[in-house]
């Protein structure tokens, strides 16, 4: 029986090119055991203040740090820049970190139970030491599930994305030896760690409907009302998210009866086609198994190509509660 600590991460997203890693899928066995969660639901992020950089070269807006305010006039006009401090402004006292941090959740389930949830998001500063020491502390029959939330605006700030990554440590099992980067490397030093692999890891992409024509337009679609679509937009995606965590977690984890499909997903500089299974299928939304790397990703049901269907009709075989 484990028992399964939650810690949940807001992180601040600076849009890079690296590859995503593939999924890491939890073994049967482990599936079975996973009988008692206890969550504890925090997110790990000192306050920073936001700013949108719109790059007049490309099609992604960037969320980034206070750091980084000074560099904005590379990346856009000053009349851009009234628009990146007037979203600011009406979305300066929206909690970000508190609907992605009490909207993903685990559910209880006629799997396991859950043990001290708690209503509301703390803000706590854990360093990768302190991480890997909760990671230590873990005995056989517990697990850490660690959850990293990220959010940006992509398709020239139409569509509103969420990336949330999580990965499940388990107790008693070894550590194994990593080799060190090259920027955490000393001279002095064994180039070789000691470090435990979560015995789980899947990332989670949300992406919003469209919203307005584009750049300056959409965003202030988005800042209207105090930024109640904005809002509403996190809180669906944190909504969606959880739904899918919980599919991915259960110990009966149905891969039948799925047909594949293929859909436009936006990064920050262009678009893509995303291919994989059909793993819920909603009226407005439709999650797939990426065939590449197994993460899942949400798309209104208007991205999809019908192309990727080859023919077939979308089979409703997967319901709401994610194909089982």
């Amino acid at each position: 029986m484990f028992k399964v600590f939650l810690i949940s991460v807001f992180s601040l997203f600076v849009i890079s090119c690296a590859v995503r890693p593939v999924n890491i899928e939890m073994t049967p066995s482990q599936r079975e055991n996973l009988n008692v969660i206890k969550i504890y639901n925090l997110v790990v992020q000192d306050e920073v203040r936001f700013l949108l950089s719109l790059s007049p070269d490309a099609t992604g807006v960037r969320i980034v740090g206070q750091d980084m305010g000074d560099s904005f006039n590379y990346w856009a006009s000053q009349s851009e820049k009234k628009l990146m401090d007037k979203f600011y402004e009406v979305t300066e006292k929206i909690d970000v970190r508190k609907i992605l941090g009490n909207g993903i959740y685990i559910e209880s389930t006629g799997h396991y139970s859950i043990i001290g949830k708690q209503e509301s998001a703390q803000t706590i500063k854990l360093s990768s030491k302190k991480l890997e020491d909760k990671i230590d502390a873990l005995v056989e029959g517990e697990a850490l599930l660690y959850i990293e939330n990220q959010y940006y605006f992509v398709n020239d700030a139409k569509t509103l994305q969420t990336t949330t990554s999580a990965k499940l440590y388990f107790g008693g099992v070894p550590k194994k030896s990593v080799e060190k980067k090259p920027f955490d490397m000393d001279e002095t030093e064994d180039n070789v760690i000691q470090k435990r692999k979560p015995g789980y890891y899947n990332t989670f992409v949300y992406q919003s409907d469209q919203v307005g024509p584009g750049k300056g337009d959409s965003l202030s679609l988005w800042g209207r009302h105090d930024g109640a679509l904005f809002v509403s937009t996190l809180e669906e995606s944190a909504s969606l998210v959880s739904l899918m965590l919980n599919y991915d977690l259960n110990p009966k984890l149905n891969k039948n009866c799925l047909e594949s499909a293929k859909a436009y997903h936006f990064g920050p500089y262009d678009k893509s086609i995303v291919k994989g299974e059909i793993v819920l299928n909603d009226t407005d939304w439709v999650a797939l198994r990426g065939s590449k790397d197994g993460a899942i990703y949400l798309f209104p049901t208007t991205a999809l190509l019908s192309a990727g269907l080859d023919g077939k009709s979308v089979s409703h075989c997967n319901s709401s509660k994610g194909g089982q």
